[in-house]
């Protein structure tokens, strides 16, 4: 007669999982910036990130959209056009605009550069002369990551993520990663700017398998493999009829519990609706405490 009954009470207990609700602000790109004044080199064109053609990609397309070039500008000599793809600087790739201003920024006196230009089906090559400025701007310092790995990039001179600060929680701790370490590749893709590698970092999961080479300042090359933060889980429902069962709503603060089981009626029963709580024995002697407070959204 024990295993019967034994059967009877594992087949009926039952329990809910799930993870912590996400803060809207998870998914945020937050940005240090700083104010400085310097000589950078100057291109004369404005650019755009080369969307996917899906909305909901966020894939990274070779180049960037050129959208603007300067009446007598650098660009404007070279020959360049608005609707141009421009798909590298001096052999580096530009996947995104701040990439192409990181190298822009990171040259010190005026020179010839190379740059290679999609144009319809075409690809053209143009050396450019760069022309020299001083300009004084509120500029990105460094970007910030706040939940998936929970990092902070700048971009090297080249255009590279590098990165600035780590939290004691970010997982790339433990997998060796340090301040000042410089991100070759994300997920086995070049990672852009310290923007875009942000941008990529978003389009994770929580929990998903994060792959990474770094250079070190040694300049040795590490592999990172390690898994982006996950939330919290916590226990939503459980019960073991006939005996009890308890259940929560996540968001919201009620609860149920029940004792006894008996089909039609419980034994005893408590419900918590905020500060309103409602108590019931056998379904005939109850009580409430407290008052339903009525908030508004």
């Amino acid at each position: 007669m024990r295993f019967p009954l034994l059967f009877l009470l594992l087949v009926s207990c039952s329990y809910t999982v799930q993870p912590a609700d996400l803060p809207p602000s998870f998914y945020g790109i937050d940005v240090a910036e700083t104010i400085d004044s310097a000589e950078t080199a100057f291109l004369g064109v404005e650019t755009l990130l080369l969307q996917s053609d899906d909305a909901f990609s966020l894939d990274v397309q070779p180049g960037v959209l050129i959208k603007a070039v300067g009446d007598g500008s650098p660009a404007g000599i070279a020959g360049l056009r608005i609707g141009d793809i421009l798909l590298s600087y001096d052999s580096h790739p530009t996947d995104d605009p701040q990439r192409l201003t990181s190298l822009l920024a990171s040259e010190r006196h005026s020179r010839s550069v190379q740059l290679e230009i999609q144009r319809g089906t075409e690809v053209l090559v143009a050396d450019v002369e760069l022309a020299m400025k001083i300009t004084s701007r509120l500029r990105s310092k460094y970007f910030i990551e706040r939940g998936l790995l929970r990092v902070a990039f700048s971009n090297t001179e080249d255009g590279m993520p590098q990165i600035v600060k780590l939290d004691n929680l970010s997982p790339l701790l433990g997998a060796g990663v340090v301040v000042g370490d410089v991100v070759q590749s994300f997920q086995g893709h070049d990672p852009g700017s310290s923007f875009e590698l942000v941008r990529r970092i978003r389009s994770l999961g929580p929990g998903e398998n994060v792959t990474m080479a770094v250079v070190k300042n040694d300049g040795t090359q590490q592999k990172v493999i390690c898994k982006a933060w996950q939330p919290e889980r916590f226990l939503t429902e459980v019960g073991l009829w006939p005996l009890f069962y308890y259940k929560r709503y996540p968001g919201q603060d009620k609860g149920v519990f029940t004792c006894g089981n008996l089909v039609l009626v419980d034994l005893f029963s408590y419900e918590r609706d905020r500060n309103e709580k409602k108590y019931s024995i056998l379904g005939f002697f109850g009580w409430h405490t407290g008052e339903l407070i009525l908030e508004e959204e």
